[in-house]
């Protein structure tokens, strides 16, 4: 017959026996907060790993018109007076054609047209969350300039110098030379509340005026199987595109004060202008959308009537990049979704260095602007001409 087991032999029996279900229970808990949180905000299931994305960018020194038509495209007529003092050029102004440094793709590939009105803006960045997003960036300009990005988690670096080996700041990319940025995508969509991407801004930080030179772009982020690859029906171009929109648009509100950039554009030797006056260095800011005044943009902007539109919505970084945004004439229905409550407007604020998403059902057809409300950049140009098509 055996003998009953101990008294402290049996308290450490079950001492063992709880301890392990309490491990199998709270690995199971672990298994089910792993599992929510690698759900989408749409409950797909996500791989934390996601795909490589790489993007071949360079920077490249262009001589850019603001106003290449020569005429206010938003009412078909020349200049007026108010006008000429961005426009007008002669011995003692400029005029709308400076040197600038953008950034686009290093090997030349054709344009979607749903991607044509980006005008000055630099290649468009998609990732889906999570995905790894390689940027191999040459700096073909005469100045050190670099990428920033925001809305990711730089993971590393690659410098591949052709000059100076000692060199390998990410920050200061030598011209000539090569830096391959390696970055994680994570700041998508986090609720069924957002809209199912978000919009950053990437610019060069090697000089605090860069972005006023012309370098600045945008990254696209949405959700996990919502990046697809569309074909212009066209031209047969393909393009990245959010498979649940029908349209995105891309408008990039910024006044490029040539005065703080880093090329400098002169005048004649005998101009006789005082570079420090008033008059003078007002005349050398643009207030542009996507780079150009008084609807210049060279290409149309349609949007289809009842089409699910996405605006998204940059503001450069300056001192005077205060802007809102406005939709005039009650063309359709514009909602902006902000901590779990979405809103009806026609305008909306943007302050320096912010970027929004508006969504839009048109439900009026129509020639109509994009505009910015704030006075002076009303009175200098700030507006883009779109069509609402059947």
């Amino acid at each position: 017959m055996l003998a009953p087991l101990a008294r402290d032999h049996t308290a450490q029996v079950r001492f063992v026996v709880l301890t392990a279900l309490m491990v199998v229970f709270v690995l199971a808990l672990l298994a089910v907060v792993i599992t929510i949180t690698n759900l989408d905000p749409k409950g797909k299931t996500t791989s934390r790993s996601g795909t490589v994305r790489t993007y071949y960018i360079a920077a490249e020194e262009v001589m850019w018109d603001y106003a290449p038509s020569g005429i206010n495209q938003i009412t078909g007529e020349p200049f007026d007076s108010v006008a000429q003092i961005y426009t007008a050029s002669g011995p003692q102004r400029i005029g709308t054609v400076y040197k600038k440094a953008i950034y686009r793709f290093d090997t030349p590939k054709p344009i979607a047209p749903q991607h044509a009105h980006v005008g000055i803006l630099g290649p468009i960045i998609y990732a889906e969350s999570t995905d790894e997003i390689r940027v191999v960036f040459k700096n073909n300009a005469s100045i050190p300039l670099s990428i920033l990005a925001e809305g990711v988690t730089y993971i590393t670096d690659i410098y591949m110098p052709t000059g100076n080996a000692s060199v390998t700041s990410a920050s200061s990319v030598l011209p000539g030379d090569q830096h391959t940025y390696v970055w994680r995508a994570r700041s998508g969509p986090t609720s069924d509340s957002d809209p199912s991407s978000s919009i950053w801004s990437y610019y060069s930080q090697a000089d605090p005026n860069n972005p006023f030179a012309g370098l600045v772009g945008a990254i696209v982020i949405t959700f996990p199987g919502n990046l697809v690859q569309k074909v212009d029906a066209k031209t047969g171009i393909t393009y990245n595109a959010l498979n649940d929109m029908d349209q995105e648009i891309f408008a990039l509100f910024a006044t490029f004060d040539e005065n703080l950039s880093n090329f400098e554009q002169f005048l004649g030797p005998d101009s006789g202008v005082d570079p420090s006056n008033a008059a003078f260095l007002e005349s050398n800011r643009k207030y542009s959308i996507n780079g150009y005044l008084w609807g210049n943009l060279p290409v149309n902007v349609s949007v289809t009537i009842n089409a699910k539109t996405r605006w998204y919505l940059i503001a450069l970084n300056g001192r005077s990049d205060t802007h809102r945004p406005f939709w005039p004439g009650r063309m359709g229905d514009l909602t902006f979704s902000e901590a779990s409550s979405i809103f009806t407007l026609d305008a909306i604020t943007l302050f320096p260095g912010e970027e929004k998403i508006l969504d839009m059902r048109a439900t009026a057809t129509g020639r109509t602007v994009l505009m910015c409300q704030v006075a002076q950049n009303v009175r200098a140009g700030m507006n883009m001409a779109y069509t609402i098509v059947p």
